[in-house]
């Protein structure tokens, strides 16, 4: 990456739409803008201006919005102008002929964060919960990424270091003045403080593998005899005829997979093959794919049809074997007088009963200790661990050995690594791994 050049991407998505915007970022940014407009844009910081893009024929290209910044001011903490255009991608196309013919480059995913980070806009650590708020599948997740944002990651470690640091110049004074040292005196005080630091650390980490489940998409299969409605309850849940629905019975021999947002949670909802004594080997082959299935979803519906409304005992033996939590919910309900603890007619796409039962579980199941501070980066993880490793080190190796120049090593190991996390202490290879994951424009 070189900052030293003025870089664009579109920040929208490349299809038509209402508008576009396109950043542009750097040094060069109003001398190549004043090359493109039909009027002279000053830089003046947090104003919008409207002009008309040209070309070198002074042929208009698009009436246009630019939000101007100035630097330091900008979310790079260069000059920054973000051009709102039109939402053709004729016109998307145009305006970056326009700025490659005047200088400007093409970014690198996440290049902008990056060198707001190496501007001192934002920590390493609020750079990368850029990336993980964008693409947080659920509220819980955009919760954590915004925590982050908003410093609490860096406000917690930064005493730790602070201290740790302070351990390890205190040890170091002693070994270059070992005469003015009360070794057994000096190795209790410290004991207790890396015990107090490594007890915090492990608290933060701890909830990384709650908060690693909540990752992935939540999985809902959708499984019960043949004919009683699944393919219609997974169109009924998507508000779209995405599964065959058929009077006969098997039509549904594959898995079926549909996406939905259920109050704020990214939810994939699966259409099994109806499970019943089969009558060909294709019939088998979807049978067997919905037990697999089965295995892999965080939620089982066991989908029963109101006119026959007993469940099969062997297919319950197998959900508590596997230890799935499942629903009975019937359907067909407009069909019978009989009322069940959950009822629905799918096909009538009567279904707010079984949506304010899955409302309930998935707000149960996103849930997370406020207090805790989560870390939603792998990598941040693997660090705190490793700093953990080296204060378990200290504690076990000053129970027997009172050399400071043994004992500082591994004080001097964790305070690097708890420092990595904090970009203070990173090199590129690091930078350049998180930063590959963004998206063009941000």
């Amino acid at each position: 990456m070189d900052t030293k050049q003025t870089m664009f991407a579109l920040a929208t998505a490349p299809f038509n739409s209402a508008i576009h915007i396109i950043r542009l970022s750097g040094p060069d940014v109003y001398r190549i803008i004043n090359q493109i407009t039909n009027k002279e844009v000053k830089p003046l910081g947090m104003r919008i201006q409207r002009v008309w893009l040209i070309d070198h024929n002074q042929k208009k290209v698009d009436d246009v919005l630019l939000f101007k910044f100035v630097a330091p001011n900008s979310y790079t903490g260069e000059d920054l102008i973000e051009i709102s255009c039109h939402g053709s991608m004729v016109i998307v196309n145009e305006i970056i002929g326009l700025l490659l013919k005047h200088g400007a480059v093409q970014a690198q995913p996440g290049e902008f964060t990056q060198r707001g980070y190496l501007n001192g806009k934002m920590s390493l650590n609020q750079a990368a919960s850029v990336n993980n708020l964008v693409l947080s599948p659920n509220t819980t997740l955009k919760d954590v990424a915004l925590n982050a944002l908003a410093g609490q990651v860096d406000a917690r470690l930064e005493p730790l270091v602070e201290k740790l640091g302070q351990l390890v110049m205190q040890m170091e004074v002693n070994l270059d003045y070992p005469e003015y040292t009360d070794e057994q005196r000096e190795l209790v005080t410290m004991n207790q403080a890396v015990l107090q630091i490594t007890q915090i650390l492990n608290q933060i980490v701890v909830g990384q593998d709650q908060l690693q489940r909540l990752k992935d998409p939540f999985k809902i299969a959708i499984i019960g005899n043949t004919n009683v409605g699944k393919s219609s309850l997974l169109n009924a849940l998507l508000d779209q005829d995405k599964a065959i629905v058929s009077a006969i019975k098997g039509s549904t021999r594959d898995i079926v997979e549909g996406d939905f947002a259920l109050n704020g949670h990214f939810v994939k909802i699966l259409d099994t093959a109806g499970i019943r004594q089969h009558q060909s080997a294709l019939e088998k082959a979807g049978i067997q794919k919905t037990f697999g299935a089965i295995k892999t979803a965080n939620l089982v519906i066991y989908l029963l049809d109101a006119r026959q409304p007993e469940p099969d005992p062997k297919i319950i033996a197998r959900l508590k074997k596997l230890k799935k939590d499942f629903f009975l919910v019937h359907n067909k309900a407009d069909l019978v007088q009989q009322s069940f603890q959950v009822s629905i007619s799918a096909k009538q796409k009567q279904i707010q009963p079984l949506v304010d039962l899955l409302t309930q579980y998935l707000h149960q199941f996103y849930s997370v200790e406020q207090n805790q501070l989560y870390l939603i980066s792998d990598w941040q993880t693997i660090l705190l661990q490793k700093a953990i490793a080296e204060l378990e080190h200290f504690l076990i190796k000053q129970q027997n050995c009172l050399f400071f120049d043994i004992l500082v090593v591994h004080l001097r190991a964790a305070h690097e690594y708890i420092l990595q996390v904090l970009g203070k202490n990173t090199n590129y290879d690091l930078i350049n791994e998180i930063f590959k994951h963004f998206c063009l424009g941000k």
